[in-house]
């Protein structure tokens, strides 16, 4: 179960015409997100909270897409 990721990212990208983003977290693991202001970073983590919808890709949880902010929460995700 430690090789499936609590926290996967596949080919999304926030805007249209954006670079596609690829990422994968596991238990324990820890990413730190910088950026100048304005430059999409809160865009970002809404769409792995499951708030708001990529333009393109998808949020996995465990293995299982996205179903939004409540299921997030569930899986012990949180947006502060």
């Amino acid at each position: 179960m430690a090789d499936t990721p609590a926290l996967e990212v596949r080919d999304m990208s926030l805007r249209p015409g954006a670079a596609p983003l690829n990422e994968a977290l596991r238990p324990g693991e820890i990413l730190g997100l910088a950026g100048l202001d304005g430059h999409g970073q809160e865009t970002f983590l809404t769409a792995l909270a499951g708030l708001t919808r990529p333009a393109r890709g998808q949020v996995l949880l465990f293995g299982a897409p996205l179903a939004g902010f409540r299921r997030a929460v569930a899986a012990g995700l949180a947006y502060l």
